[in-house]
């Protein structure tokens, strides 16, 4: 990444090397043009920074942790075969340093109420280089609703799609096709036909139980579709009769 930068301030960002070329037409600037070459043309390399973590960052690194927990555990029992014991090695020291890099976090910002955003770069007087600033800030009332009203949207889609690509393992449309069976007057279709109606009724009755106790606050706002999803009802074609 670069920025233009004029009189120690930032001109342009982002600013890229094609820009450079077309604002100077007459100049033959090689494929990968050296900083200072760079320099001399006012365009500066900004160095990346760690953005803020967003409390689902956090869950997430929390939960791999707990991976980590789980499998230390199980391979604490001896005896251990050479590979196990350095995979256990392994384990103990990524779980050490993911660790302290968690507890080092600043309080997370939340996914649902804040947004994160890239200001323009600063020069960095210590490093003597100019470098990404990341902010968070909070969203509107309006764009909170707009944020939960989408991810609503989108969950609803992908418990369709969930629907869907049940039915298709037994080569029907989808959902909507499966339950037409429900009438056949073949057995083993009208008894497929009879679950994806079943099915389709029990994940949607669960599905709008769920997001109601969202809306009311009585339960918390999911990070998404994956949240959710082990709620549903376990989708599994009935055995047919012999």
């Amino acid at each position: 990444m670069f920025a233009l930068i004029e009189n120690g301030a930032v001109k342009q960002y982002p600013y890229n090397i094609a820009q450079l070329k077309k604002a100077n037409p007459n100049v033959s600037f090689p494929k990968s043009p050296s900083d200072k070459l760079l320099a001399s043309f006012n365009v500066q390399r900004v160095f990346n920074t760690t953005p803020p973590k967003s409390d689902k960052d956090v869950a997430d690194m929390q939960q791999r942790l707990d991976v980590m927990v789980a499998e230390i555990a199980a391979l604490g029992t001896e005896p251990r075969t050479s590979d196990e014991d350095e995979r256990l090695q392994l384990l103990i020291a990524s779980h050490e340093v993911e660790t302290q890099f968690l507890q080092n976090l600043p309080a997370p910002y939340g996914l649902m109420t804040s947004v994160l955003e890239e200001q323009t770069p600063v020069f960095d007087t210590e490093a003597q280089r100019w470098s990404q600033v990341w902010s968070v800030r909070e969203l509107t009332a309006d764009e909170v609703t707009q944020r939960q009203n989408a991810l609503q949207q989108t969950i609803v889609e992908q418990t369709q799609q969930r629907l869907d690509d049940f039915a298709r393992t037994r080569n029907y449309d989808g959902i909507l096709s499966l339950c037409t069976y429900v009438t056949s007057t073949v057995p083993k279709f009208q008894s497929e036909g009879q679950y994806g109606v079943e099915a389709r009724d029990a994940t949607y009755a669960t599905l709008y139980t769920l997001l109601a106790e969202i809306q009311t606050d009585t339960r918390p706002m999911p990070s998404g579709f994956a949240d959710i999803e082990p709620e549903l009802p376990v989708l599994e074609w009935p055995t047919q009769p012999e």
